[in-house]
């Protein structure tokens, strides 16, 4: 049974998965510059990257250059085509902060809209990557997190957990697929209001067959000790 009090935070999450699941790699979509939590708690792990923002590549080499990884400079979805990326600045400050795939170019301001241009999009289900079959999938792409997911197409199998961002109203969407594709809800983490009401969090997942005591304790052998309100 994991030695880490349950906290809602990636990292948290990570570290209590970590003493549980033995995962053969990290498969990181939607990277950004990084992600701390998944470089702090697997740092001997192989982090498979994706992150079509030729911007940050040069902060991602430096954020892992203690990780052993491998960039693929393309987008993921559910289905192989050509799109246009658009970087734009939440702030709308001239910051890049996030970036959408669409069909059509956006015009260039370079205050909300820095950049825009044309990008490689696959499924993964078509590339060979390798990350073992008990990878920890990690989804965070601004919105197309649900066709990420999708154009994993039966490799879905292969992630030992899942970990991905939702907002109130692509919450049950998520949960949806993820539960049909034989995961079951682990955690949820990071939560994030807006003014008095949840706006975002991160589901985590568990595929079903690694659900173990160690990861859920039985209920109905019912131990106070375990039990715990988050304050």
């Amino acid at each position: 049974m994991s030695k880490f009090k349950a906290r809602p935070t990636k990292s948290n999450s990570f570290a209590r998965l970590s003493a549980s699941i033995p995962f053969s790699g990290i498969v990181d979509v939607g990277v950004n510059t990084s992600t701390p939590e998944l470089i702090e708690v697997f740092p001997k792990l192989v982090h498979f990257l994706f992150e079509p923002v030729t911007l940050f590549h040069d902060a991602i080499a430096t954020n892992y250059k203690h990780i052993q990884h491998i960039l693929s400079p393309i987008a993921l979805s559910n289905k192989s085509d050509t799109l246009y990326l658009t970087i734009s600045s939440f702030s709308n400050n001239g910051i890049a902060t996030h970036s959408q795939l669409s069909t059509e170019k956006s015009p260039i301001d370079g205050q909300n809209i820095l950049a825009c241009s044309k990008v490689e999009v696959r499924r993964y289900d078509e590339l060979d990557i390798g990350a073992g079959s008990n990878f920890l999938l990690k989804v965070d792409v601004d919105g197309k997190d649900l066709e990420v997911l999708q154009g994993f197409g039966d490799l879905i199998a292969d992630a030992g957990a899942i970990v991905v961002e939702t907002t109130f109203d692509t919450l049950s969407d998520r949960l949806s697929y993820c539960i049909q594709n034989g995961f079951q809800l682990y955690d949820i983490v990071d939560l994030v209001y807006y003014g008095p009401s949840l706006y975002q969090c991160d589901l985590v997942f568990v595929r079903t067959d690694l659900v173990t005591l160690g990861v859920r304790p039985n209920i109905m052998e019912f131990d106070s000790t375990l039990w715990s309100h988050f304050l």
